[in-house]
């Protein structure tokens, strides 16, 4: 709508929260669901392919619970907003996640959160962000590069992964790769 390129699916200008029991099939010659604000998902079963990102949004990402099987392109789930860099996170409580991504998993540009869930990850690089902390859950990534790469993008927070809990198994690629990566 001139200024705003709505490029998903399902595209909201500001706050977006998809919730309830049901299922939502999504196939996107371009993103799956973009918020420019916060995105929250709770609860719910998400089949999800797209040419770019299957879920953004500017702000944040928040999901609880749920059933995600997502192949992307791009990121599976991308937070970031280009005018603020302390903003762009991601938090995940919960849920099974099945992603094959063609580069991250999930990218978040200042804080990733995970706390319970179960994640399986196939892509160039697991979880990505600035803060990357898991308090529980299972984790299975299989990486071309960085399995859990934090790294700086954001101005508000310092470099580190922070590991308090979880079952976590990283098979990365050859070369130049790490199972962690602070950088």
């Amino acid at each position: 709508d001139g200024d705003t390129n709505t490029d998903a699916v399902i595209y909201s200008k500001s706050d977006l929260v998809l919730n309830g029991k049901g299922t939502l099939n999504i196939s996107s010659t371009a993103n799956g669901v973009s918020g420019k604000d916060d995105l929250k998902i709770t609860g719910g079963s998400y089949v999800v392919s797209a040419a770019e990102d299957a879920f953004e949004a500017n702000d944040s990402i928040a999901g609880y619970n749920g059933s995600f099987d997502i192949t992307s392109q791009k990121d599976a789930f991308h937070s970031e907003n280009s005018d603020d860099d302390t903003k762009g996170y991601v938090y995940i409580k919960d849920g099974s996640f099945k992603i094959s991504a063609g580069d991250d998993g999930v990218q978040a540009t200042s804080y990733l959160m995970m706390d319970g869930g179960s994640l399986d990850i196939t892509g160039t690089e697991g979880l990505e962000g600035t803060y990357v902390q898991i308090n529980g859950g299972t984790i299975i990534i299989s990486a071309s590069d960085d399995g859990i790469n934090a790294t700086q993008k954001s101005s508000a927070y310092n470099v580190v992964i922070e590991v308090n809990g979880g079952d976590i198994t990283v098979v990365m690629g050859s070369g130049d790769t790490d199972g962690f990566d602070a950088n």
